[in-house]
């Protein structure tokens, strides 16, 4: 059981690393798909949004790289204790009552350095953000539908940390799942979904907050101030 959890373990964090180091290849893929996905069901904001994502890939890729790394190590981390626990009941074994304290501590930790480190991409990105959008109001778009730009921007950025984190799990979940145990059949796989369900929602929630605080005073002005800039 150990050495399960151990091999499940290295290869997720592994994967998470990688996952990290590549993000600048990965996530146009990532919203490359989120927009034909878009665009099929014809949701004309959201594909705008995407189009507008993947122009910026440069900080996006930024922005989401530490938030999906810091989702893939923390499950990376509890799947596998997690995983094993659940094969012990599932085996007649009393439940060996882990304690997640420490390794919860060190979750929030990462969560507070990966939403630090998008925000500030977020914050030192703010001037193209700003003409961009005053260039979609010159074009006819309204302060509530830049609003819903926002909402669906933050919504992919987010959407693309999630599936990128989901990676490691998938590696550390495989693993597990195949792993021989001896007179117990197979190992039961045990991934912390809600937690990774909520680190989702929590990133949209951050991520429109920074966009919409950067975006809002343009929204204020004319579209011909934001295009000149701040004076």
């Amino acid at each position: 059981m150990r050495a399960m959890v151990d091999v499940a373990m290295n290869g997720g964090l592994t994967t998470a690393i990688g996952v990290y180091v590549l993000g600048p290849q990965l996530v146009p893929v990532v919203l490359g798909g989120a927009r034909a996905l878009l665009r099929l069901g014809r949701i004309r904001l959201g594909v705008l949004a995407a189009r507008s994502a993947r122009a910026g890939i440069g900080a996006n890729a930024n922005t989401i790289a530490p938030l999906a790394a810091a989702i893939g190590l923390t499950a990376a981390v509890l799947t596998p204790v997690r995983s094993a626990a659940a094969t012990l009941v599932a085996a007649g074994v009393a439940s060996p009552g882990l304690n997640y304290s420490d390794t919860l501590v060190m979750s929030g930790l990462l969560a507070v350095v990966a939403l630090l480190t998008s925000v500030s991409v977020i914050v030192l990105s703010r001037g193209g953000a700003a003409r961009e959008q005053a260039l979609l109001r010159v074009a006819g778009m309204t302060p509530r539908q830049a609003t819903s730009w926002c909402g669906w921007q933050s919504g992919l950025l987010a959407i693309c940390a999630v599936i990128l984190g989901l990676v490691p799990v998938a590696v550390a979940s495989t693993t597990i799942a195949l792993w021989p145990m001896p007179g117990r059949g197979h190992a039961v796989v045990d991934a912390p979904w809600i937690g990774i369900g909520a680190a989702g929602l929590l990133c949209w929630a951050v991520l429109f907050a920074a966009q919409w605080v950067q975006l809002r005073p343009a929204l204020r002005r004319e579209p011909a101030a934001g295009l000149r800039g701040p004076t």
